[in-house]
């Protein structure tokens, strides 16, 4: 019975012809390809190449696409069919070498091929990228030099060399790289030579690495920005966004977004009001960030409203901490802080956003003087509670004038109302004077007083 080939099992079974053949066109399409042989100057027109495996019904296997001007050998079979058998280089120019190269290389059959160990296993392109199965374990996948991961046996390392990562998952992104440089088109094509030669022309070629993390898994954060992020570099208006992506601003070291109070806008005036510029008090103005942590909130408010918390240092040490909640430290054992320059605290529902005299604030300076701005102050004391300066003592509720040595004590307002407040009466010329009353507004003592100066004249004087 003849085969679809038309040929008798007879005739199928006879010797085939192979011919050395050059690729002439490649059709992606059907898998096949058109030759022409070398010594016959044969066309031959839509091939099929042999793989290693290869099935009808799926498209499992080991597959790969030949180019054009590359060698073949192709067999035509006694049946009639015709099929390529595999891939060589041209043995008529590789093994082609003079007689004294021959005698101390012998023919190169290498190809541009990369070297390798006995037993190893490659597969790669005319663009250098590549998978290596390598005796001893180790497994290498490149597009670049500078773009592969290796993965090595010993100590089960994974070990990833790269010029920029990213990683995109449903749950948040991670961005190893550095700002795009001017005329750096991230689309280009970018050989090793490239980018090498790219980064050593920039001297000062700024970095941002950036993890983002998102609190939902079904959260849409192409309008907004994740939950957390968290970016570490040089984080400048120029580096963060330079394509005008939104959100990046946040990230600017003590951005005027997040800043409640610019320590520069103020300056000091004659009566004392007011920041001094030299006394270091405030965010400086520069914006150049190293840390940038920001936690965003996506179920309310605009988005400039959005940022809950943000944590920020910069290259010179400063730090800026901005927050839309509550404070709350518990420490066991102490606290200490060093201030050279001074501290200013404000509180209170118009804390920052009205004018510095109108603010509710305390302020300690550099030359030891306290400054405030309350509305009102209660002072509660539990037990004992001691104040000494040159001038009075305050202890246990008493009040001496002039210092502990030689001191007057002072009559307290609260004492001296009960006693004003007595049913006694005091006898005079014009009879009694019935009961003494408590005299409005403050009451302070004149019945003591301290140790009278030269000028002072000899008047005890009595209640006013």
């Amino acid at each position: 019975m003849p085969d679809p080939y038309g040929k008798s099992p007879g005739e199928c079974d006879g010797p085939a012809r192979v011919h050395l053949a050059r690729v002439t066109h490649v059709n992606i399409a059907l898998y096949t390809l058109d030759l022409v042989t070398l010594y016959t100057h044969k066309p031959m027109v839509d091939v099929p190449f042999a793989t290693p495996y290869c099935h009808p019904n799926h498209a499992g296997g080991m597959n790969f696409m030949p180019e054009v001007d590359s060698y073949c050998y192709v067999c035509e079979p006694a049946d009639g069919t015709v099929f390529i058998i595999g891939f060589v280089l041209n043995p008529m120019t590789s093994a082609r070498t003079e007689v004294d190269d021959l005698a101390e290389e012998g023919p190169d059959w290498s190809g541009f091929r990369d070297p390798m160990e006995a037993g190893d296993v490659m597969l790669g392109t005319h663009d250098e990228n590549k998978i290596v199965l390598r005796r001893g374990g180790i497994i290498q996948i490149a597009a670049t030099s500078l773009a592969q991961r290796l993965y090595i046996p010993v100590e089960n390392i994974v070990r990833d060399y790269f010029q920029r990562y990213q990683a995109r998952s449903p749950l948040g992104e991670i961005d190893w790289g550095h700002a795009i440089l001017s005329g750096d088109d991230p689309n280009a094509d970018h050989s090793n030579y490239m980018m090498e030669n790219t980064l050593s022309n920039e001297t000062e070629t700024p970095v941002l690495v950036k993890y983002s993390i998102k609190d939902l898994a079904q959260e849409d954060v192409k309008t907004g920005n994740y939950s957390v992020e968290l970016r570490v570099g040089r984080l400048t208006p120029e580096v963060l966004d330079p394509q005008g992506r939104r959100g990046d601003g946040f990230h600017v070291f003590a951005n005027k977004q997040t800043k409640v109070w610019d320590g520069e806008a103020e300056t000091a005036t004659d009566d004392g009001d007011g920041l001094r510029a030299e006394d270091g008090l405030g965010m400086p103005g520069e914006e150049k960030g190293i840390v940038s942590f920001t936690i965003y909130c996506h179920d309310k408010g605009d988005f400039e409203n959005k940022v809950t918390y943000a944590f920020q240092i910069n290259r010179e040490g400063n730090l800026f901490m901005h927050t839309k909640s509550h404070v709350h430290m518990e420490i066991d054992e102490s606290v200490y802080a060093r201030v050279k320059k001074g501290v200013r605290l404000d509180f209170g529902a118009k804390g920052g956003e009205e004018e510095a005299a109108d603010r509710t604030r305390l302020e300690l300076t550099e030359d030891d003087k306290i400054k405030a701005f309350v509305e009102e102050t209660v002072i509660k004391t539990l037990k004992k509670f001691k104040i000494i300066s040159e001038q009075a003592v305050i202890q246990g509720g008493d009040i001496f004038l002039g210092g502990m040595s030689g001191a007057q004590e002072v009559v307290l307002k609260d004492d001296l109302g009960t006693f004003l407040t007595t049913e006694f009466q005091c006898a005079t010329a014009w009879g009694p004077s019935g009961p003494m009353l408590v005299p409005i507004g403050d009451v302070g003592s004149s019945c003591t007083k301290s140790a009278k100066t030269a000028d002072e004249g000899d008047n005890e004087g009595g209640l006013d």
